[in-house]
């Protein structure tokens, strides 16, 4: 699972057989102007959250039921920080 903050990627892959089994992937749209301009960047954590939910939503629950691992990794230059609760206004 690769979460970044442009899109995130999921897919299964079966080390048996060597083979990918299921994949999808979703733009986050998440970019938010920064009052720094250039110099900062914000997204919109919500977005993102959301586009992980539908990307593993959208694997066939056949082949979620096999998964035994799940590795996951974030974006490239930076952090994401958020509050708790922050999308419940």
């Amino acid at each position: 699972m690769d979460i970044g903050t442009t899109s995130v990627k999921v897919c299964v892959y079966d080390p048996e057989t060597k083979e990918l089994v299921a994949k999808q992937n979703k733009d986050t749209a998440a970019n938010i102007p920064s009052d720094q301009g250039i110099e900062g960047n914000k997204q919109d954590v919500p977005k993102i959250v959301s586009a992980v939910h539908y990307c593993v939503s959208r694997l066939p629950r056949d082949v979620l039921r096999h998964v035994k691992k799940i590795g996951v990794c974030g974006q490239m230059h930076g952090v994401v920080l958020w509050k708790d609760r922050a999308w419940e206004k």
